[in-house]
């Protein structure tokens, strides 16, 4: 084993069975250093989510090997991925993913709740205070703006200090300034904190802006 975060060697994945199985991923390898960030691209169904959906022990595979912080995946029960998927990794969704009967410090704390870890005051504050939503922190997240809630899914899946930030289209439903900011908030958050970021993405643009850029065409993974 080297001493990558994420360590994917000759990974497959389909779905269906016998003759309608369809295959998604084909002997994907690939190697992650903590703190790096990646971005992943690739056409509408090619397999970009299913891989973060792997990565982040929400989904099965049919062959290869997947270790995550040294973990071989294939060896974990449910529970056991369900605890180490709470104090290790966070998400950050394309819709946002919020719950709108609570409140914008509610929502964020929820991963905490979840896994039993502490922050104090002064660190969510700052948190809040790095992403420019700390005056937004008693508000109903209904009354907030695309590039606001965007900002509070990012707080909620950085809350718990995770090892490994999963964004799958962090950018999708934003306009173009709201886009670059939180493209450039993950970046010096994450890099803040030395985490890891795996970021899927139709825009070039803002896949360029990670450390490396990979491709997932016709369920093979190509440097970009």
């Amino acid at each position: 084993m080297d001493n990558s975060i994420i360590n994917i060697k000759h990974l497959y994945k389909s779905y269906g069975e016998k003759k309608r199985t369809i295959s998604v991923l084909q002997d994907i390898n690939l190697n992650v250093r903590e703190g790096e960030f990646i971005s992943i691209i690739g056409e509408s169904g090619s397999g970009k989510t299913t891989l973060l959906n792997i990565i982040g022990t929400l989904d099965k595979y049919d062959a290869g090997e997947v270790y995550i912080d040294g973990f071989l995946l294939k060896n974990m029960g449910d529970s056991a991925k369900a605890k180490f998927r709470s104090q290790n990794i966070g998400f950050v969704f394309q819709n946002y993913s919020l719950i709108p009967s609570l409140n914008v410090l509610e929502n964020i704390l929820l991963p905490l709740n979840l896994c039993k870890k502490k922050r104090t005051n002064e660190e969510i504050n700052e948190l809040l205070e790095d992403l420019g939503i700390y005056e937004k922190r008693n508000d109903n997240v209904n009354c907030l703006s695309g590039g606001e809630k965007q900002r509070v899914a990012i707080a909620r899946g950085l809350i718990h200090l995770p090892r490994i930030i999963l964004a799958d289209e962090p950018t999708g439903n934003l306009d173009s300034k709201n886009g670059d900011e939180v493209i450039k908030l993950l970046r010096e958050i994450t890099k803040k904190n030395c985490t890891t970021l795996l970021m899927v993405t139709h825009n070039e643009r803002y896949a360029r802006c990670a450390d490396s850029c990979v491709e997932i065409r016709d369920g093979k993974l190509y440097k970009f």
